[in-house]
């Protein structure tokens, strides 16, 4: 079996990567998996390190994505109206963030790809993405790169440009619909009954 890499863009607290390493990868008997979980929020980062530190082929990167590799800030949201924290950006105008940010070390996607997994073209690729916003700049980039045909398989919680008032949205959903890109419904928290069944998506490519 060729080897799995599992992308997971936008970690939070790791809900959608546990249920890969607990349950879907062992129900299809899958062990020959890597998984590269970002997070852009230090709180998060540290949680998820710590949840997920016995397993060796998981590691987690301290990192946003966007089309720069460079420090940024990322906006929080006000932890008072969104308890769970959910919904931090590097967008300023995205809905429901405030002033309040953190800087951190952000990646373009493709060039983090290539140095860090060189055996992705021949490997089955997983992608999750929940990155508020942040989707424009990963799609953008995976279609100029042209490794968007490497990814035959990716999910996520929807797309959350049409939040942030600084993005033309229009140009974003032509982007997509021109690359017939597809992000299958799935959300771990959250209304788990519409998640398209990863299991099958995946035995497809076995």
């Amino acid at each position: 079996m060729r080897l799995i890499n599992y992308f997971d863009l936008g970690l939070h607290t790791g809900y959608e990567l546990a249920d890969f390493v607990y349950k879907i990868f062992p129900s299809l008997n899958i062990s020959n998996y890597n998984c590269y979980g970002f997070e852009a929020c230090k709180k998060f980062v540290d949680f998820c390190e710590f949840n997920f530190k016995d397993f060796g082929n998981v590691k987690v990167f301290h990192n946003a994505i966007s089309d720069v590799n460079e420090k940024i800030k990322l906006y929080h949201v006000d932890p008072q109206k969104q308890p769970g924290e959910v919904g931090h950006s590097i967008f300023r105008t995205k809905d429901n963030v405030t002033d309040s940010f953190e800087e951190v070390d952000s990646v373009i996607f493709s060039e983090w790809l290539e140095s860090n997994v060189p055996s992705f073209r021949n490997d089955l690729n997983i992608m999750k993405v929940n990155i508020e916003g942040a989707e424009y700049p990963l799609f953008k980039d995976m279609v100029n790169s042209d490794i968007l045909k490497f990814f035959p398989i990716i999910i996520g919680a929807g797309h959350d440009v049409d939040k942030v008032s600084e993005i033309d949205s229009s140009e974003y959903w032509s982007l997509i619909k021109e690359n017939n890109i597809d992000i299958k419904r799935y959300c771990s928290d959250h209304k788990p009954e519409r998640n398209v069944d990863v299991r099958s998506l995946i035995s497809l490519f076995l």
